[in-house]
C-alpha cells in the first residue's frame, strides 16, 4: 500500500530543518515518519541513518545504510557510510571491506576521484591490501599520473615479494621503471630483488643507505633452500603457480572493458553459449583480493570460502580450481576438495599436485 506524499514530503521537509540546526533526536522523529508512509525510500533512510550517526547510534545508522544498500544497491554513498559506521565502531575488516567495495561502484559510475579516496581508506586500513594498491596503481597510471603510479607499483612489487611471487614482484618494479625512466627507488627496488633481499612493506620504515645489513650468507642459504624444499615439492610448487596466477588476475586486468579486449573472458564463465550465468566481475575482483591476502595471513578457511565466492561469480580457470582443492584439503573438507583437485586436473601446471593430493 503506498503511503501519502503530502506527508512524507512535510515529514522530510521538517526533519532536513532539524538536521541543519543539529537537532539530531528530532530529525530523527521526522525521518521515521516519513519512513512510515515509503519504508523504502532511499534518501529518508539515508537521512535517517545520518542522525542516528550523529547520535551515535551506530548500530540504528547501520541497520538504515543496509536498507538503504538493498534498495539501491549501486549507490556508492550508503555502502561509504557502512565503512565510516564500522570505523567507529572499532571494526576495520568490515570497514575495509565496505571501502574496497564503494570503490568498485564509484567506479563504475565513473567518479574516479571518489574511489580513489575510497581505495586510499583501504591502505590506511590495512597497509598491505594488494586489491587497493593494484586498483591505486592502474588508475594513476591511466591518469598520467607516473609518481603516484610508480609509488603503487613499487609498493605492489613488496608485497608480491612477500607472497613469494618473485617474477610479479620484478614485473611490477619493471613497470614501475618503465614509467618513470631511472627513477632511483625503481632502481633500487630491482637491485634488492635479484639480491633476493627484503623490500620493505608499506608502513614499515625502509633500510636506510648505508645501515648495516643481516649476515648475508645465512639469509640468502635460508632462501635457496625454501626455494629448494618448493620445486621438489609438487604439491607446494602447483600451489605457488595458482596464487601466482590468481594474483596476476588482480595485477593485470584494470576493469571490465579492458578484460573483455585482453581476454579475461578466457578465464571466467562468459554469457550466451559460454556459460550458464554472467560474469559478475567486480565480485571476482573483490574476492580475489581477499584470497590472496588470506593466503598470505595462513587463513585457509577463509581463504577457501572467499575463493568459492568468486567461482560463483563466474571465475573459471584451473588455477582457482587448484587452490580451492589445496585450501579445502588443509581444512579438511574432502569432498569438496576431490571436486575441485578433479577439475584442475586436466591443467599440466596442476596435474601431478592435483594427483598427489588426490592420493
Amino acid at each position: 500500500m503506498s503511503g501519502r506524499k503530502d506527508i512524507f514530503q512535510k515529514a522530510m521537509e521538517q526533519g532536513h530543518t532539524a538536521a541543519w540546526d543539529q537537532s539530531w533526536e528530532s530529525a530523527a522523529g521526522f525521518y521515521r515518519q516519513a519512513l512510515e508512509e515509503f519504508p523504502e525510500h532511499t534518501q529518508a533512510l539515508t537521512s535517517l541513518g545520518l542522525a542516528l550517526f550523529e547520535l551515535q547510534d551506530y548500530e540504528g545508522a547501520l541497520r538504515c545504510y543496509a536498507a538503504a544498500v538493498k534498495v539501491a544497491p549501486d549507490d556508492p554513498v550508503p555502502v561509504e557510510k557502512i565503512s565510516q559506521i564500522y570505523e567507529q565502531m572499532g571494526n576495520l575488516e568490515r570497514a575495509r571491506a565496505a571501502s574496497l567495495h564503494a570503490a568498485e561502484l564509484q567506479l563504475k559510475s565513473k567518479d574516479i576521484g571518489k574511489a580513489i579516496e575510497d581505495w586510499t581508506r583501504v591502505t590506511q586500513f590495512q597497509p598491505e591490501n594488494l586489491t587497493a594498491h593494484s586498483r591505486l596503481a592502474l588508475v594513476y597510471e591511466r591518469m598520467g599520473k607516473a609518481d603516484e603510479a610508480v609509488k603503487e607499483y613499487l609498493i605492489l612489487s613488496a608485497l608480491f615479494q612477500h607472497a613469494n611471487d618473485l617474477e610479479k614482484a620484478v614485473r611490477s618494479a619493471q613497470h614501475a621503471l618503465q614509467l618513470k625512466p631511472g627513477n632511483t627507488p625503481a632502481v633500487t627496488a630491482l637491485t634488492m630483488l635479484k639480491e633476493f633481499k627484503p623490500l620493505p612493506l608499506p608502513g614499515r620504515p625502509a633500510p636506510r643507505a648505508g645501515s648495516a645489513q643481516p649476515a648475508k650468507g645465512r639469509q640468502l642459504a635460508t632462501g635457496k633452500e625454501q626455494r629448494l624444499e618448493e620445486h621438489f615439492d609438487p604439491v607446494a610448487e602447483a600451489r605457488q603457480k595458482a596464487l601466482s596466477a590468481l594474483a596476476g588476475m588482480l595485477f593485470e586486468v584494470p576493469d571490465e572493458e579492458q578484460a573483455s579486449r585482453r581476454g579475461f573472458g578466457s578465464i571466467v564463465r562468459g554469457t550466451g553459449n559460454l556459460g550458464s550465468r554472467p560474469v559478475d566481475y567486480t565480485r571476482i575482483v573483490l574476492h580475489l583480493g581477499q584470497v590472496v591476502e588470506m593466503q598470505m595471513q595462513g587463513d585457509m578457511a577463509q581463504a577457501a570460502v572467499e575463493l568459492d565466492r568468486a567461482i560463483d561469480a563466474g571465475l573459471e580457470h584451473p588455477a582457482a580450481y587448484y587452490d580451492l582443492g589445496y585450501l579445502r584439503f588443509h581444512t579438511q573438507d574432502m569432498e569438496k576438495a576431490t571436486r575441485h583437485l578433479q577439475l584442475a586436473l586436466q591443467h599440466p601446471d596442476f596435474s601431478l599436485g592435483s594427483r598427489l593430493l588426490l592420493g
